[in-house]
């Protein structure tokens, strides 16, 4: 293990080593390891050679690079015999590529072409996406050395294909993981304020026995009587603590439902659409299945790159809500070359925002940042803050065609924003005027 890493990062000589040892303990020394990591280790070996070889041919330097791969291959074959001793199908289905692709390299397109079809239909038999990825992509540059582009172009998109299905399985591992996450925690909640209220319970009653046994006395009366209000007034401080805190989880929990789960129930749809187009052989059908599914990926990464960054606790300063802002105009604007201008006062960056305002803030001005981008036909895109009658001014401005305010009230293209600025009780201005740009403000105030 410890020579795979050497070898994604380059070190290929410390990585040789590690994999030497590696085989003296699997045929010197009586080791009672498992069966697969003799053939692995050869496997492993080859690949460094093979490494190696793409190094020197990638320098032009065909003379050296040659028997580097032959040495490879010499590694490879070892393995495949000894993958097919122990009868690991899998282990065979992968060197099956590995031999494929260095022959291919070797300009034995013919006999790299037979392992990667080899390959191909044991990956279909175990249902291995990883290989069926390989075998495609291998088969793809072969075809396309040959000049069968028309073949090439059909492999190359199976891989697409798998590659993008193995990134989906990623991506839905890692939502399954934040559901569970987040039923643990709510679990987790319940408990907790279920010791609250007992404790609270218990509590009460100890007060009640106190204030009978000293009625009389009418200074101890006072006391315990402020003492137990300034109690109960942290208590409930506390209570409404936490349950800020699970309605946040809630709503966190209600965003994955609604969004990513949408998402995901829309790729799985055009994963069944395209499979069946795949069977009837409908090229562009299948790629624009492909591209709905990819478009909707990542859409879906930065749904979820958003909410995390939304709860997590060291972003609760207006500074870095304002470079993640800074940060999107930059990217969006790009793709209109607009030029982006940020705008805000020192004395204000350090302030802290609580989490629903920091929330609400970012997606009014990501939102608008995005309507400007796409509407406005401007070069400039402007975000500033600034401080007015002691409240704080979230501004996106540009310098485009402009817009009638009267009739964008009128339509729905503000709906979301003003649902915005309504939850924080912010106020929403707008100014513009036909040709000579635009400017969308939120007037808040932070406490």
């Amino acid at each position: 293990s410890i020579g795979e890493v050497y070898c994604l990062v380059g070190k290929y000589d410390e990585a040789f080593q590690q994999h030497l040892g590696a085989l003296k303990m699997c045929t010197e020394i009586d080791f009672d390891g498992p069966g697969w990591s003799l053939p692995y280790t050869y496997q492993e070996l080859g690949n460094v050679y093979e490494k190696l070889g793409d190094k020197d041919y990638s320098r032009a330097n065909k003379k050296n690079a040659f028997p580097k791969y032959d040495s490879a291959l010499s590694l490879y074959l070892r393995s495949l015999l000894l993958w097919q001793e122990i009868e690991r199908i899998d282990g065979v289905a992968d060197i099956y590529v590995s031999i494929g692709n260095i022959y291919s390299k070797l300009k034995k397109n013919e006999m790299g072409k037979d392992y990667l079809l080899k390959a191909l239909q044991l990956g279909l038999e175990i249902d291995d996406k990883e290989i069926l990825r390989n075998s495609y992509m291998g088969l793809s540059i072969i075809d396309s050395v040959e000049q069968n582009y028309n073949q090439a172009l059909k492999y190359y998109k199976l891989f697409i294909l798998y590659k993008d299905s193995i990134v989906n399985e990623k991506i839905l591992r890692i939502t399954e993981g934040h559901k569970m996450k987040y039923q643990f925690d709510k679990k987790e909640g319940q408990i907790k304020l279920l010791t609250i209220e007992n404790n609270l319970k218990t509590t009460l009653t100890s007060k009640q026995k106190q204030q009978k046994n000293f009625a009389y006395a009418g200074i101890a009366v006072i006391l315990l009587a402020g003492s137990y209000g300034f109690y109960r007034y942290r208590r409930r401080k506390k209570l409404q603590s936490q349950q800020a805190v699970l309605s946040e989880r809630l709503r966190i929990s209600s965003e994955l439902h609604d969004e990513v789960g949408a998402t995901l129930s829309g790729i799985a749809m055009y994963s069944h659409l395209t499979k069946e187009q795949m069977k009837t052989g409908q090229t562009t059908e299948i790629e624009k299945s492909l591209n709905v599914m990819q478009q909707s990926s990542a859409q879906m990464v930065d749904k979820l790159n958003d909410i995390v960054w939304l709860i997590n606790p060291e972003q609760d300063s207006l500074q870095k809500l304002i470079e993640r802002l800074e940060e999107y105009a930059i990217e969006m604007g790009a793709i209109k070359n607009m030029k982006v201008n940020i705008s805000v006062p020192e004395k204000i960056a350090d302030i802290n925002l609580p989490v629903e305002s920091r929330r609400n803030i970012y997606l009014f001005c990501k939102e608008a940042i995005n309507n400007a981008v796409k509407y406005s036909n401007a070069t400039i895109l402007g975000l500033i803050v600034k401080e007015v009658d002691g409240k704080l001014e979230f501004s996106v401005s540009d310098n485009g065609k402009g817009f009638d305010a009267v009739m964008v009230r009128r339509g729905n293209g503000l709906e979301n924003m003003q649902k915005r600025a309504d939850e924080i009780g912010a106020k929403l201005i707008l100014q513009s005027k036909e040709n000579e740009g635009a400017s969308v403000s939120l007037q808040c105030k932070i406490t």
